[in-house]
């Protein structure tokens, strides 16, 4: 159901250039993040802790191309019928963009579907401008600020998809 390798081939991966593995908090070291994620990395003292207790419960993966990490990604289901979506994208997602913006939108149908969701959502902090686009470009809804939501006390979004 969400095996890596299920999952490349779903989301019409090349195995051999572009993939999907299993998510590991180790990934955030790896990867080079993007300037947005990176100050929470840096301002959040326990955000990689959180991170990674939020990826045991839930389904966990990152996207790679040619060995670089682009993008670290899953759903949290939260009760019967609605998850959470999260992704923390790479600073080079760009130089991918046409291909994991359509591995996303395959991903989350193949997730409602396969969950039985009603409903998928995420919050995106209200500073982060292209994250607050990607949503959009991912037919997911705004249904509204969330004041003061967040581990930084910042303003976020809501976010969701219907089935």
């Amino acid at each position: 159901m969400f095996s890596p390798e299920n999952l490349s081939k779903i989301m019409r991966l090349d195995w051999e250039k572009d993939k999907i593995v299993p998510f590991s908090p180790y990934h955030l070291d790896l990867c080079a993040l993007n300037p947005f994620d990176k100050k929470m990395l840096r301002d959040i003292p326990d955000f990689k802790k959180r991170i990674e207790a939020l990826s045991e419960n839930s389904y966990a993966f990152t996207a790679m191309s040619e060995g670089e990490i682009y993008a670290m990604f899953g759903v949290y289901p939260m009760w019967k019928g609605v998850a959470e979506a999260w992704l923390i994208p790479s600073a080079i997602v760009n130089r991918r963009t046409i291909t994991f913006h359509r591995a996303s939108l395959v991903f989350f149908d193949h997730a409602m579907a396969k969950l039985e969701l009603k409903r998928l959502q995420f919050t995106v902090h209200s500073a982060n401008v292209p994250a607050d686009t990607w949503a959009k470009r991912c037919y997911f809804e705004f249904e509204g600020n969330l004041r003061f939501y967040g581990p930084d006390q910042e303003n976020y979004k809501m976010y969701a998809r219907y089935s």
